[in-house]
């Protein structure tokens, strides 16, 4: 009982509307790719797609801080080009 109680306070329920032929792909998905059932390849695969959509941000992030700094880095560049130089 206490097991029961603690799950369903870290879970949370949501309604899910599919077209039947894709509950039926779900279904068989769930069979061919050993899941124990449809909330657990749907949970799987929303994590997936947030940590994906994540990874996406972060690297848009990254390139938008790099296009923001390159005058900034090609002038450090150009100033310790003359150091490369001497080695």
């Amino acid at each position: 009982m206490l097991t029961k109680e603690i799950n369903q306070r870290q879970t949370a329920r949501i309604q899910l509307v599919v077209p039947p032929e894709l509950k039926t792909r779900m279904e068989q998905a769930v069979q061919e790719a050993n899941f124990s059932s449809v909330n657990q390849m749907i949970r799987t695969a929303i994590e997936e797609l947030l940590d994906r959509l994540s990874e996406e941000q972060i690297k848009q992030r990254l390139i938008e801080g790099y296009q923001a700094n390159a005058e900034f880095l090609q002038k450090m560049n150009e100033e310790w080009e003359h150091v490369s130089d001497e080695v």
